[in-house]
């Protein structure tokens, strides 16, 4: 249901296309015309836990991370977009979705958490919770 880009990042992010996949593909394909797209053979399936439900993704400002909310496992993703793999889990609370990071550093991320109408505030250093607003 989420895509996210970012200008430094060699990718575009897709999710919601299956229960626990998050797609990357290629930020190329951006310049090709609608005849010639052939982003499936370099697209990545990033497998996810099963059942987690990527529902939306956002790049930290230097574009090598990004941040996934998996609806299904009450968890943020940490993605290392240079290796193209999965770094680390946050947790949040009950069914995670939009998120926002709080400053231009990107050392706070808001997670809306929409079973318990709250947003819960993270650390990105280290994943720990600072506070939940309800």
């Amino acid at each position: 249901s989420g895509i996210a880009t970012h200008a430094s990042s060699e990718w575009i992010l897709a999710c919601g296309m299956a229960g626990h996949i998050l797609l990357m593909v290629p930020a190329s394909v951006l310049q090709q015309t609608a005849d010639t797209i052939d982003a499936k053979s370099s697209t990545i399936q990033l497998k996810l836990p099963e059942g987690s439900h990527p529902y939306t993704a956002i790049f930290a400002p230097d574009g090598k991370t990004a941040f996934v909310s998996l609806w299904g496992a009450s968890q943020v993703a940490v993605v290392d977009m240079v290796k193209q793999q999965v770094r680390t889990f946050f947790a949040t609370a009950s069914h995670p979705t939009e998120m926002l990071l709080g400053d231009e550093e990107g050392e706070r991320l808001f997670v809306a958490c929409s079973d318990q109408n709250s947003v819960v505030s993270i650390r990105t250093q280290d994943g720990k919770t600072l506070e939940t607003l309800r």
